[in-house]
């Protein structure tokens, strides 16, 4: 496994318990992931300071998805974190990627989920507008049923 590594641009939010406040520090746990979990290898980026690692929790074996966030980024980046925290919590459904927990430590947070090996539907249509051709609408029928 490997890990991302610190950045050296400071957070402009100078008060680190005002920013877990913000993403909901009751429900962020406050230790090293490290101990849980090794980064596999990366699956994505989500913008300039997330990537996306296909996972293990080193307990189980089982494959997770983990976000790597850098939190030295500005207030726009932190309220789309939050945001995107709270969709994943409150989005519980049988289609939906499950939301395990969250981790804060050495200003990175890291959110652990389901891994589907599958990829994404934004892979699908990306996979598909780099080959210049667009899904039917038999297929995005079927996209949008088992969503």
């Amino acid at each position: 496994g490997f890990f991302l590594p610190a950045a050296s641009m400071a957070f402009p939010c100078e008060d680190e318990e005002r920013m877990l406040r913000v993403i909901g520090a009751g429900r962020v746990l406050r230790s090293d992931p490290r101990a849980l979990y090794e980064l596999l290898d990366i699956v994505g980026r989500s913008g300039p300071f997330c990537c996306v690692y296909r996972g293990r929790q080193l307990s189980t074996g089982t494959s997770v998805a983990v976000k790597v966030f850098s939190l030295e980024c500005n207030e726009d980046a932190l309220d789309d974190i939050t945001r995107e925290i709270a969709l994943m919590r409150s989005a519980q459904a049988p289609n939906v990627v499950r939301f395990y927990e969250c981790f804060y430590f050495e200003m990175e947070l890291w959110l652990v989920m389901e891994f589907c090996a599958g990829g994404s539907v934004r892979d699908l249509c990306d996979a598909a507008g780099s080959h210049n051709f667009a899904l039917d609408e038999r297929q995005i029928a079927y996209v949008i049923r088992e969503c």
